[in-house]
């Protein structure tokens, strides 16, 4: 469930090794790893040397400073060893920093003790300790009796939690369709009306102590329900009555918006990777885990984040801060410059313009301008929108300039038809234009005309 651990184990193992250097080796990463800053590498490459090196990890953990008991406790419980269990829960309860990589670390250890730390936590005050236990709990034994849960025909489970702590109401939407009451029989503010899709309502009234919930259905009558005011109970008529995971969310947010819910609200509030680790006795307003690396240590990065707790939305820096979700059309928008790469600009389109340039062009060669200035599309510094629209303007004027050449060579050949007919041969003194005495010279056989 921590892949980016398991690549950084696989790097850190030594190929072709002695058993004397590997010995050597172990003692100088036993000194390393209480030094904080060198504690992550050393507990890695103890870890890599398998269980041989397990107790110079536990001598870590009665080291004074935490990052020190942490790193060789992460160590510990990828080795399935039990002692790390006290030092990960209080990293995971208390070090928002530290709090993923000890959830995840605690997953893995096949240790009753590790189950009743996580079952613990599930009490916890913050939501995202909350429900990072609870998958944690879930990965180590999806059969704990402490998870109950019903899976809906909607294609979604429901888990009730009997948390001794404030209810709390956590909605997944990457991975799992699952929603998590911590809680279970938590009731619901009243008055209320919410919406589950287009066709499930339900309607609670201020002094009551029952809710009413309604499903509408096209020439049916309404099916009612009336269930006590809980929402452990609404969740369940509503899966009942066939509301799919997406109505059930929607529920849920109209609930969180007009304030129906007692406790704290959360969507996909999962722990986080790439805080800043800031040690305790120089703490100051920081204790949410934020802050920079003047006053703390970066721990990992959002990169870096366990599988067991992958976001659809990554951090972007520290904290909780989220890359603004931009959809591709609102990328393309038509009133805004978009940036041209340098080898489309380049790019010369066919010029439509010299069709015109062809018919009028002058004595000299030199070609009579047909558009307005500044719209030529050999100017360099137009854009592409541009440049199409003076190709499409050069079209238009040529196509005008080749009608009114083709009428005027049109009225030079009957000119000369007529005249021809009554001409002798070749003998016409008459003054013809250029075009119908080529015409009739190359008939007669004559070549050009001198």
């Amino acid at each position: 469930n921590n892949f980016p651990r398991y690549q950084a184990v696989i790097r850190s193992i030594a190929f072709n090794e002695t058993d004397v250097a590997r010995r050597m080796r172990m003692e100088q990463l036993a000194e390393d790893i209480f030094v904080p800053e060198k504690a992550m590498i050393s507990a890695l490459r103890l870890e890599a040397i398998g269980p041989e090196a397990a107790a110079f990890l536990r001598d870590a953990l009665e080291s004074p400073d935490l990052e020190v008991r942490f790193h060789a406790a992460q160590a510990l419980a990828y080795l399935d060893d039990g002692a790390c269990v006290p030092v990960l829960a209080d990293c995971a309860r208390n070090e928002p920093s530290l709090r993923v990589y000890a959830l995840a670390a605690l997953s893995v250890v096949d240790d009753v003790h590790a189950q009743m730390e996580l079952r613990d936590l599930l009490n916890a005050e913050e939501l995202e300790t909350r429900y990072g236990a609870f998958v944690a709990l879930k990965e180590l034994d999806p059969g704990d009796p402490t998870l109950q849960h019903r899976d809906f025909d909607g294609g979604y489970s429901t888990y009730f939690i009997d948390s001794t702590g404030e209810p709390m109401v956590h909605v997944r939407r990457y991975k799992s369709p699952e929603i998590v009451l911590f809680g279970a029989e938590q009731p619901l503010r009243l008055p209320l009306v919410l919406n589950a899709g287009e066709r499930i309502r339900v309607v609670g009234r201020v002094a009551e102590s029952t809710l009413e919930i309604t499903k509408y259905a096209v020439n049916e009558e309404p099916v009612r329900k009336v269930v006590p005011n809980s929402l452990r109970h609404v969740m369940t008529a509503i899966g009942e009555m066939g509301a799919t995971y997406p109505d059930v969310v929607q529920m849920m947010i109209e609930g969180d918006q007009q304030d129906n819910f007692v406790g704290d609200f959360g969507i996909e509030r999962m722990p986080r990777a790439g805080r800043v680790y800031i040690p305790r006795d120089q703490r100051t307003k920081k204790a949410d885990g934020t802050g920079t690396p003047d006053n703390g240590r970066r721990i990992g990065s959002p990169a870096l984040t366990p599988n067991l707790y992958e976001q659809l939305d990554e951090s972007n820096g520290s904290g909780d801060e989220r890359e603004e979700q931009v959809s591709p059309l609102d990328r393309l928008k038509l009133d805004e410059p978009v940036e041209q790469d340098s080898d489309i600009m380049s790019f010369e389109p066919p010029r439509a313009a010299s069709l015109s340039d062809e018919f009028h062009e002058g004595p000299s060669g030199d070609s009579e301008s047909s558009g307005n200035p500044g719209t030529d599309p050999r100017d360099g510094d137009l854009s592409l929108e541009n440049q199409a629209h003076a190709s499409l303007s050069g079209l238009r004027e040529s196509g005008a300039t080749m009608n009114d050449d083709s009428e005027q060579s049109a009225s030079f050949d009957s000119d000369d038809f007529s005249s021809e007919a009554d001409a002798d041969d070749g003998d016409s003194t008459s003054s013809r234009p250029g075009i119908g005495r080529r015409f009739w010279d190359t008939l007669r056989g004559r070549g050009p005309s001198s």
